[in-house]
């Protein structure tokens, strides 16, 4: 503003806005702040009246100027010194502005009540965090180091305080002498090796949380002094080998995420029976070094109607099946829980209490590694069970009647899951089918590498069956009016192949080295993905018979003749087809150019090609075709080393091209023979790096 003044010719004027801003209330303030002179203010009049008495003269020199040159030179010396000072006042104001600034920050900072920082905190910062010393709550989401001085000695009204990042190793000492007030610590996630004894002297603490503090190895000592203490997260912990001894005077404990048992004289499981408040979700490890069943009795599991959810684990098998058992018993819990699991448990049958239908509201179950158990439990009793999953039970080798219990089996199960059961080797259902599985929705059977079968015969409500790695089952498939998706993976011996057709709402097929027939005649139409892998026997006439309008993307990998001489999947047959990926095929009748003419919807927008051995050029007529494409990978044709004339569709965007030398070479920018016909297409990948 003050250039275009004096740009103006105007110094009167220019004058009168440099003496408006020498008499701002800042500038003024600044001044006699930094003056040592008592008689500032004497010495500023006299500077405004001298100020007046050169405005006065200037009118009258600006109109001599042109016939006088000292006045023309006095008035040029005139304007820089206004320029100087100027910029004088600018660097005043700034300065003002800025301890303005720093006054407002300093009050501020002594009524923040609640802070969070997201940025790194170094020591200054730190040090400005001391002093809101009137703070509740200090929530750090970033790097900081503490130390004694800086922060806890001054700031000991806090309530809340979170130090959840994993670079933050230790607390200072005078966190439990300090923070007196403190209801809430967080340090989950931190590489803390050890709390300080001090931290058993929050006595107002309610909730402490050190999930995954990894580097964790102990709780204090005296932990059982924290009567105050309301929510015990040490989930993660996993070098934590034992809970502190007299947990049980914790009494106000109502969420505690882990108990971990203690070996010989250390932390008995007996502890849970004073903590009748307990409630959501309880994990109890170390199982295996309970001694007396009488302690997992006073663990009074079975009257805490709160809890919600129960884990339990041993962390390995003591080789004492009915010792095991008979604590599994004795750990019996209330018949309000909702969700189970059940981890490396070693008897060989569980306990009568799993599948009794008192347990009306278990929703979920989840057992797992439990490698001695010969039977199942009768888990189809249970009238609200959902969701269930069953892993690595090594020992059983027939599921019937003892795991459906009565007629009205699995009535409310959603999800089923086996996996990993090496000696399963016949599945028996002991009554109609049609009375089991009514809401059952999704099915999966995975690495049963003896199961031959049976699959139940009718699934109403199945959405979605995954069946892999199973080579003896040869079961046929189950009637499922409404399944949406179907994963088959090496299950060689599975038959029912040509009722795929009738499956009037499946829109995802997975077969990899599971078709046991040689044609399969028909598919849905609803069908958007399509997904075969490792057909080597089987020929797939009906892909350029059968009408798929919904289908939208089509993988084929290793499979010898699906495509054969004189077929073409047109646009008419798979109208909304766009993604295309051929892996390793061997063609019927074997080419060295692909794609040939008419072969490919022109609707494809993505195209993939791998491991085409045989394959030599890419069949320009073909690929101009795909007026829809968009992006081409072609990936490990070793033999590949020409695009013929014509070149790519214009269409294309995006190129890549890995592991195809003789090709690489002769599209070489600027150089290649080919790179003519590809240097139009915007973004052009060899080997993972950009060339255009």
């Amino acid at each position: 503003m003050a250039a275009e003044l004096v740009g103006g010719a105007l110094l009167s004027a220019s004058l009168q806005y440099l003496f408006e801003r020498i008499g701002s209330p800042e500038v003024l303030a600044y001044l006699r702040g930094k003056s040592k002179r008592s008689d500032f203010d004497e010495l500023l009049r006299k500077f405004k009246t001298a100020l007046k008495s050169v405005t006065a003269v200037l009118d009258d020199a600006e109109q001599k100027q042109m016939r006088n040159k000292s006045v023309e030179i006095w008035l040029e010396e005139l304007q820089d010194a206004f320029y100087d000072a100027d910029d004088l006042l600018d660097e005043i104001e700034t300065d003002a502005l800025q301890l303005k600034e720093e006054a407002e920050s300093t009050a501020t900072s002594r009524k923040t009540r609640h802070l969070a920082c997201a940025t790194a905190m170094k020591e200054e910062r730190l040090k400005l965090v001391s002093k809101a010393t009137h703070l509740r709550t200090f929530i750090m989401l970033n790097y900081c180091i503490i130390s004694e001085d800086e922060l806890f000695l001054k700031l000991r009204y806090l309530r809340v305080l979170s130090l959840s990042f994993p670079l933050i190793t230790q607390l200072p000492d005078s966190i439990g002498r300090e923070l007196r007030h403190l209801r809430y610590l967080d340090l989950s996630f931190s590489s803390i090796n050890m709390l300080p004894e001090s931290v058993c002297m929050l006595y107002n603490l309610q909730t402490l949380k050190l999930y995954d503090c990894r580097e964790l190895t102990k709780l204090p000592t005296d932990f059982h002094r924290l009567v105050n203490l309301r929510y015990l997260d040490v989930g993660g912990t996993n070098q934590i080998t034992e809970m502190p001894t007299q947990m049980g005077k914790l009494k106000s404990l109502q969420r505690l995420s882990t108990f971990i048992v203690g070996r010989g004289s250390g932390t008995r499981i007996g502890e849970l029976g004073e903590l009748s408040d307990l409630r959501g979700k309880l994990h109890i490890q170390n199982l295996q070094n309970i001694v007396e069943v009488e302690d997992a009795s006073e663990a009074k599991l079975r009257d805490k109607k709160y809890l919600e959810e129960l884990e339990f684990e041993w962390a390995y098998k003591t080789n004492n099946s009915e010792h095991e058992r008979d604590v599994l018993d004795h750990l019996l819990p209330g018949t309000t829980l909702k969700k189970l699991q059940i981890v490396r448990y070693g008897g060989f049958k569980f306990p009568n209490w799993l599948g009794d239908q008192l347990f009306n509201n278990i929703v979920d179950i989840y057992l797992s590694r439990c490698t001695d158990c010969n039977s199942l439990p009768p888990l189809g009793q249970l009238p609200s069970l959902k969701y269930l999953e069953i892993l690595n039970f090594h020992g059983v080798s027939r599921v019937g009647s003892e795991f459906f219990g009565n007629s009205s089996s699995f009535a409310s199960l959603e999800i089923l899951e086996f996996s990993a059961m090496l000696n399963w080797e016949e599945w028996s259902i002991p009554f109609d089918d049609a009375e089991a599985f009514p809401n059952l929705r999704r099915l999966s059977i995975s690495n049963c590498e003896k199961l031959t079968g049976d699959l139940p015969r009718f699934l109403p409500s199945l959405t979605e069956l995954f069946i892999s790695y199973c080579p003896l089952l040869a079961s046929p498939l189950p009637a499922m009016p409404v399944v949406s998706t179907l994963s088959l993976v090496y299950c060689g011996k599975l038959s029912g192949y040509d009722v795929l057709g009738s499956f009037g709402c499946l829109q995802h097929l997975r077969i990899c080295k599971s078709l046991a027939s040689t044609t399969c005649r028909s598919l849905p139409t609803t069908l958007k993905k399509l997904d075969f892998n490792g057909c080597e026997k089987i020929e797939f006439p009906l892909l350029h018979s059968c009408y798929l309008p919904n289908l939208t993307e089509l993988h084929i990998k290793y499979c010898g003749k699906f495509i054969t001489s004189g077929m073409s999947w047109n646009s008419r047959r798979l109208p909304n087809l766009t993604r295309l990926t051929i892996w390793k095929c061997k063609f019927e009748n074997s080419y060295d150019s692909f794609p040939k003419e008419g072969l490919l919807p022109t609707t494809i927008t993505k195209l993939g090609i791998y491991y085409l051995d045989w394959l030599k050029t890419l069949n320009s007529k073909g690929l101009q075709q795909l007026t829809a494409l968009t992006s081409l990978s072609v990936n490990y044709c070793r033999n590949l080393h020409a695009i013929t004339n014509e070149g790519l569709p214009p269409s294309l965007q995006h190129l890549k091209i890995d592991g195809c030398p003789l090709l690489e070479e002769k599209c070489e920018r600027e150089k290649g023979e080919c790179w003519n016909k590809i240097s139009y297409v915007p973004e052009i990948y060899f080997n993972g790096e950009l060339i255009s």
